[in-house]
Protein backbone atom coordinates (compact mmCIF):
# COMPACT_ATOMS: atom_id res chain seq x y z
CA UNK A 1 0.00 0.00 0.00
CA UNK A 2 0.92 4.01 -0.29
CA UNK A 3 2.75 4.69 2.44
CA UNK A 4 1.40 8.40 2.30
CA UNK A 5 -2.05 6.61 2.52
CA UNK A 6 -1.13 4.51 5.49
CA UNK A 7 -0.16 7.29 7.47
CA UNK A 8 -3.23 9.46 6.40
CA UNK A 9 -5.31 6.79 8.05
CA UNK A 10 -3.40 6.20 11.26
CA UNK A 11 -3.05 10.12 11.69
CA UNK A 12 -6.96 10.72 11.16
CA UNK A 13 -8.09 7.66 12.76
CA UNK A 14 -5.77 8.51 15.96
CA UNK A 15 -7.16 12.14 15.48
CA UNK A 16 -10.49 10.95 15.38
CA UNK A 17 -10.44 9.02 18.52
CA UNK A 18 -9.04 12.08 20.21
CA UNK A 19 -11.07 15.59 18.94
CA UNK A 20 -13.03 14.05 16.65
CA UNK A 21 -15.68 17.43 16.55
CA UNK A 22 -15.55 18.14 13.14
CA UNK A 23 -15.22 15.62 10.21
CA UNK A 24 -13.66 17.19 7.15
CA UNK A 25 -11.09 19.34 6.32
CA UNK A 26 -7.20 19.59 5.09
CA UNK A 27 -4.31 17.72 6.12
CA UNK A 28 -0.74 19.35 5.42
CA UNK A 29 1.06 16.53 3.89
CA UNK A 30 4.36 17.80 5.13
CA UNK A 31 3.63 18.77 8.74
CA UNK A 32 0.52 16.27 9.18
CA UNK A 33 -1.35 19.62 10.54
CA UNK A 34 -5.01 19.27 10.79
CA UNK A 35 -7.34 22.21 9.59
CA UNK A 36 -11.30 22.24 9.22
CA UNK A 37 -11.05 25.07 6.21
CA UNK A 38 -8.90 24.98 3.03
CA UNK A 39 -5.76 26.49 3.53
CA UNK A 40 -2.68 26.77 0.60
CA UNK A 41 -0.29 24.55 2.63
CA UNK A 42 -3.06 21.94 3.60
CA UNK A 43 -3.02 19.86 0.31
CA UNK A 44 -5.20 16.61 1.70
CA UNK A 45 -8.49 17.30 1.87
CA UNK A 46 -10.95 14.60 3.76
CA UNK A 47 -14.49 13.91 4.98
CA UNK A 48 -15.72 11.69 7.15
CA UNK A 49 -18.87 10.08 6.99
CA UNK A 50 -20.02 8.62 10.46
CA UNK A 51 -23.24 6.83 9.91
CA UNK A 52 -21.72 4.71 7.18
CA UNK A 53 -18.36 4.79 8.95
CA UNK A 54 -16.35 5.51 6.20
CA UNK A 55 -13.21 8.40 5.35
CA UNK A 56 -12.46 9.60 1.85
CA UNK A 57 -8.93 11.18 1.16
CA UNK A 58 -8.75 13.34 -1.95
CA UNK A 59 -5.05 14.17 -2.86
CA UNK A 60 -3.98 17.19 -4.34
CA UNK A 61 -6.54 18.85 -6.97
CA UNK A 62 -10.08 16.93 -7.30
CA UNK A 63 -9.52 14.57 -10.99
CA UNK A 64 -11.55 11.96 -12.22
CA UNK A 65 -10.70 8.30 -11.45
CA UNK A 66 -10.09 5.85 -14.00
CA UNK A 67 -9.23 2.84 -11.74
CA UNK A 68 -9.31 1.20 -8.29
CA UNK A 69 -7.59 -1.57 -5.99
CA UNK A 70 -9.24 -2.40 -3.24
CA UNK A 71 -7.03 -3.66 -0.84
CA UNK A 72 -6.84 -6.60 2.12
CA UNK A 73 -7.80 -4.39 4.77
CA UNK A 74 -10.53 -1.82 3.26
CA UNK A 75 -9.16 0.90 1.86
CA UNK A 76 -10.14 1.53 -2.07
CA UNK A 77 -7.07 3.29 -3.97
CA UNK A 78 -8.14 5.48 -6.42
CA UNK A 79 -6.17 6.29 -9.63
CA UNK A 80 -5.83 8.38 -12.57
CA UNK A 81 -3.89 7.18 -15.25
CA UNK A 82 -0.46 5.87 -12.70
CA UNK A 83 -1.53 8.61 -9.94
CA UNK A 84 -2.92 7.84 -7.18
CA UNK A 85 -5.54 11.12 -6.39
CA UNK A 86 -7.37 9.79 -3.50
CA UNK A 87 -8.84 6.40 -0.90
CA UNK A 88 -11.68 5.89 0.51
CA UNK A 89 -11.68 3.32 3.87
CA UNK A 90 -13.98 1.70 5.31
CA UNK A 91 -14.57 1.03 8.79
CA UNK A 92 -12.36 3.76 10.09
CA UNK A 93 -13.64 3.63 13.51
CA UNK A 94 -11.80 0.10 13.83
CA UNK A 95 -8.45 2.18 13.72
CA UNK A 96 -9.41 4.17 15.80
CA UNK A 97 -7.27 3.76 19.25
Amino acid sequence: MQSHVRWAVDRLADWFSKKGHFRKGWIDSKTGGIRRAGDPSYDWHFLYDKPVDVLYLRFGEVKESDDADHTEDDIILHFNGDSLIGATVLNLSKRMA
